[in-house]
């Protein structure tokens, strides 16, 4: 998520140059990348929701209206329209190509059948609301209010849910998830209906350690950038980076037009962020879209509105092709990928262990995929390669010597990815 900058960029860059120029062919192939946002006006109305990229579609979500494109492609002509009476949407992810779990403003969870438009049944209702929906391989979490998350873990095959508490200083609740490992969680707060804080656990839950020192409002976006990097985004237009998972946190403010920051996304080595200017008495009057390509510690404007509208959410396709709403009911697209990077990189993939022994496994959040793997050593020759690898297969490297080997794997639908393998006795 960037290309860096000032301190960022040349630590950066001393870890890429030990690996030597046989890989640099893949960190810096560039292309021009398109900047221009065609727009669909006012396609869904006003109070307009996320837009989420989700089983090969664009959707649109308003606060009873789901708006579909067609595979691989959104436009102002091609998208269906389901008006979905008495539900008011705030977040929703697939469960297969038809159904999908969403959440609703009366404070139930819903399963929702796009073929036959019908709700199949409804998974949970919690008096308390909920905001956020993640699926993290094959369990379920939903943020809550009061510092209180809830985990379905038999992949909603029962209504059976296990209600978690984060011991918060002060009253607040979740209102953001980011899962790294399967025992590392990233969580965003809300505390005191203004301020902000971070909540983050190695155990799976089981503890946590809270921060809430400097956070002036509450997180609306955590950006993961690999390398112990963290990003956050808080919802007064500020960013927090930290290169110590949390430990440390140095604070930039985007911009100073920028006062209402209320989602981010990352593509290739940028991170975007959507938001707008909030006027003195309270009202939302210009949407803006801004882009770092240092880790957040500089920022352009790329995106200003032309009249009163508030960007609401954003999103990106497996094209890297970007997408963010408004507060009218518009949905801004670009039809060239955004991305510097040429090729699709992943960034939703991790090893595990890392360091490792003798096995590691290529494991990813998304969908399982097969993959052909190059291990490198130290000096960019090439020590194993492997085909027809799947997600959590384990790779045997325990002939390798101990040392920092770079694995670079790409998938067969031509997407990549590159970590770095500590190999140890």
């Amino acid at each position: 998520m960037r290309n860096h900058r000032y301190k960022m960029m040349e630590i950066k860059n001393k870890r890429f140059f030990k690996y030597k120029a046989g890989l640099l062919f893949f960190l810096l192939s560039q292309v021009v990348y398109s900047q221009t946002f065609y727009n669909c006006p006012d396609i869904i109305g006003s109070n307009s929701r996320n837009i989420k990229y989700l089983k090969e579609r664009v959707m649109f979500m308003g606060y009873d209206t789901l708006v579909i494109g067609t595979k691989n492609e959104f436009d102002c002509v091609s998208n269906s329209i389901i008006d979905l009476p008495n539900i008011r949407l705030i977040d929703f992810y697939p469960i297969n190509n038809r159904e999908f779990l969403m959440i609703d403003d009366y404070n139930n969870l819903i399963i929702y059948d796009i073929i036959s438009k019908e709700i199949k049944r409804v998974v949970m209702t919690q008096e308390d609301g909920m905001y956020e929906i993640k699926r993290y391989k094959s369990s379920t979490y939903i943020s809550g209010y009061y510092g209180k998350y809830f985990v379905n873990t038999d992949d909603l095959t029962s209504d059976t849910w296990l209600e978690v508490t984060i011991p918060l200083p002060v009253e607040g609740r979740v209102f953001e998830m980011e899962f790294i490992t399967d025992d590392f969680f990233v969580f965003g707060l809300s505390r005191d209906e203004v301020k902000g804080g971070i909540a983050i656990t190695r155990d799976g839950g089981a503890n946590w350690r809270v921060d809430t020192t400097g956070f002036e409002f509450k997180i609306s976006g955590i950006e993961y950038l690999g390398d112990n990097q963290i990003v956050v985004i808080d919802n007064g237009g500020s960013t927090y980076y930290s290169e110590d998972m949390g430990m440390n946190w140095s604070k930039k403010k985007i911009h100073p037009e920028l006062t209402h920051a209320i989602n981010s996304e990352v593509v290739g080595d940028d991170i975007y962020v959507a938001g707008g200017y909030l006027e003195e008495g309270g009202n939302d009057e210009i949407a803006y879209l801004f882009k770092s390509m240092d880790y957040g510690q500089t920022w352009q404007k790329i995106f200003e509105s032309d009249i009163n509208r508030i960007a609401i959410s954003i999103t990106k396709d497996i094209l890297n092709r970007l997408y963010f709403t408004t507060n009218d009911g518009s949905v801004f697209y670009t039809k060239e990928s955004v991305s510097s990077v040429q090729k699709v990189v992943m960034s939703d993939t991790y090893i595990q262990p890392n360091p490792a022994t003798s096995t590691f496994r290529i494991v990813s959040k998304s969908v399982t995929n097969r993959y052909t793997v190059q291990i490198r050593d130290f000096t960019g020759a090439i020590v194993m390669a492997l085909s027809d690898i799947y997600s959590d297969s384990d790779i045997d490297v325990s002939f390798l010597p101990s040392g920092i080997y770079i694995v670079q794997g790409k998938t067969s639908d031509g997407r990549e990815f590159l970590h770095k393998l500590v190999k140890i006795d």
